[in-house]
C-alpha cells in the first residue's frame, strides 16, 4: 500500500486581511511540514513499486519464454506421438483381423474334422469304403443333410445288427441298404402289413361313411370310433385322412411274424405305434415275439404306403402287385359281390347252383349252391347269405327268394342249402369273414 499524503489547506492570498493571511500561512506551513516527509515516503514507495513491476515483468517474460518452450516441446512430442498412435491403431486392427482369421481357421478346422469323421474313407490295404457309423440318435439332423447328395451311414443301434442305411429325400426317412436280418425279408419283398397302400376295398366302404367301433372298412383295416375316415386316390396312390378322435388299426397275424426287431414306416402326418408302444413318426420300431399277433395303430392325420418290416429300417415304398395283395386279403375276408356292399341288389358275381337230381324222379325240391374257395381262409369263416334279387339276408333266389342255410362250412368253402321248386337255377351272394378281432 502507498503512504497517504495529508491534504494541504488552501494557501492565503494578498486579498486576505493580515491576520487571516498569517493564520492561513501558518496552517499551510504546518501541513507542509507534515506532508513533505509523507510525499518523500510515497515517492520511495512508488519507486519500489516500479522496481517490483519491472522485476515482475522480467519474470513474466522469462516464464512466458519457458511456457513457449514447453509448448513447442509438447507440440514436438505430439507430432512424434501421432505416427506411433496411428501405428498402434493399425496394429490393433491387425490384431482383431488376426483374431478373426484364427477363429475362422479354428471353425474351418473343426468343420473339416467333423466332415472327415463323416466322410467315406478308403482303407489302405483293401481299398474298401469305410462308412461313418452310429446309433439312431447320432443320425445327422434333417436340416443339415445336403440336397442333391447321396447320404449313407452305418447304423449300430442294435449290437450284432449293423446295417448300412441311406437318406431317402423323397420320403424324408432313413432306409436300410443292407443287413443280415433285413436281407431275408426285404429281398423277398415281404411287408407284413396287408393292403398297406389301401388298394383293396371288398366291402365297398365309402369315403367319409359313419362307422362303429371295431368295424372293418378297407380290407384288413378297422376303426375304433364312429367318425369314419376319408380317402382319395391320385395317380394310383391312395391316401387316407383320419379325423381327430379316430384311429385306424390292423391286426398282424402272428403266423407271419418271427421273433426279432421290426420297424413300422409310412408316409403322411399321422402318428403310428406298434402294440401298446408310444405313438411316433415314421420309423417306429419294436421287438416282436414270433407267432404272436400284434396290432399297429394310427391316429389323426394323413396316411399311405404303410409297411412293417423285419429289421431296423424300412427298405422304402414298393407298390405291391394288385392281384397278389388281393389274394392276401382273401385269407381274412371274401365276398361274391363285385364293387358293391353286401345286401345290394346285384347279380354280378353271384354263386350259382340248382336242385338235386335222382335217377328215378328227376329234379327234387332240395337246392344246393356250392361255394368253393380257391385258397383256404384263416379259419372257417362266418358266412352271411343274400338274395341277388332282393338283397334279403339268409336267402337264395330260385325264381323267388328261398330261405337258405350254410352247410359243410370249412376254411375251404361251404354250400347253401334251400328248399326250391325243383325247376329253377338258384343264385346267392355271400360274405365270408375270418378277420382277426
Amino acid at each position: 500500500m502507498v503512504t497517504h499524503v495529508t491534504e494541504i489547506s488552501t494557501p492565503p492570498t494578498p486579498a486576505d486581511p493580515p491576520t487571516e493571511f498569517e493564520q492561513k500561512a501558518a496552517k499551510v506551513w504546518s501541513e507542509l511540514h507534515q506532508a513533505v516527509p509523507q510525499m518523500n515516503q510515497q515517492a520511495d514507495e512508488i519507486e519500489q513499486i516500479g522496481a517490483d513491476a519491472q522485476t515482475a515483468k522480467e519474470r513474466a517474460i522469462q516464464e512466458s519464454d519457458a511456457a513457449l518452450g514447453y509448448r513447442n516441446e509438447t507440440r514436438a512430442a505430439r507430432d512424434a506421438a501421432l505416427p506411433a498412435a496411428v501405428t498402434a491403431t493399425d496394429m490393433a486392427a491387425q490384431a482383431v483381423t488376426a483374431k478373426e482369421q484364427t477363429e475362422e481357421a479354428r471353425d474351418e478346422a473343426q468343420a473339416a474334422a467333423a466332415s472327415a469323421a463323416n466322410r467315406v474313407a478308403k482303407t489302405s490295404d483293401t481299398g474298401a469304403a469305410l462308412l461313418p457309423e452310429g446309433n439312431d440318435a447320432q443320425r445327422p439332423a434333417t436340416g443339415s443333410i445336403p440336397a442333391g447328395a447321396l447320404v449313407m451311414r452305418g447304423n449300430t443301434q442294435t449290437v450284432g445288427g449293423y446295417i448300412a442305411e441311406y437318406w431317402d429325400r423323397g420320403a424324408s426317412a432313413w432306409r436300410a441298404l443292407a443287413s443280415r436280418l433285413w436281407a431275408s425279408h426285404v429281398f423277398a419283398t415281404r411287408n407284413e402289413v396287408i393292403n398297406g397302400c389301401f388298394q383293396i376295398n371288398q366291402r365297398a366302404y365309402a369315403s367319409g361313411a359313419v362307422t362303429t367301433s371295431g368295424q372293418y372298412t378297407l380290407d384288413r383295416w378297422k376303426v375304433t370310433g364312429a367318425a369314419g375316415f376319408t380317402f382319395s386316390t391320385v395317380e394310383n396312390k391312395t391316401t387316407v385322412t383320419i379325423p381327430a378322435g379316430q384311429t385306424l388299426q390292423q391286426v398282424i397275424e402272428g403266423l407271419n411274424l418271427q421273433s426279432g426287431p421290426y420297424v413300422l414306416s409310412w408316409e403322411g402326418s399321422a402318428k403310428g405305434r406298434i402294440g401298446a408302444g408310444a405313438y411316433g413318426d415314421s420309423g417306429v420300431s419294436a421287438n416282436l415275439v414270433g407267432g404272436t399277433n400284434v396290432t399297429i395303430e394310427f391316429n389323426a392325420g394323413t396316411l399311405t404306403n404303410v409297411r412293417l418290416d423285419f429289421g431296423f429300417a424300412s427298405p422304402g415304398v414298393r407298390l405291391p402287385n394288385f392281384n397278389e395283395e388281393r389274394r392276401r386279403c382273401l385269407r381274412y375276408y371274401r365276398t361274391s359281390y363285385v364293387g358293391v356292399k353286401a345286401g345290394t341288389i346285384s347279380s354280378a358275381g353271384a354263386a350259382v347252383g340248382g336242385p338235386y337230381y335222382n335217377n328215378s324222379s328227376g329234379p327234387s325240391g332240395v337246392g344246393c349252391i356250392l361255394a368253393n374257395f380257391d385258397m383256404p381262409m384263416r379259419v372257417a369263416p362266418t358266412v352271411s347269405l343274400y338274395s341277388p334279387s332282393t338283397g334279403a339276408a339268409n336267402n337264395v333266389f330260385d325264381n323267388s327268394d328261398r330261405s337258405a342255410t350254410v352247410n359243410a362250412l370249412s376254411a375251404m368253402g361251404f354250400y347253401a342249402g334251400y328248399a326250391g321248386n325243383g325247376s329253377f337255377v338258384g343264385t346267392v351272394h355271400y360274405v365270408a369273414d375270418a378277420e382277426l378281432a
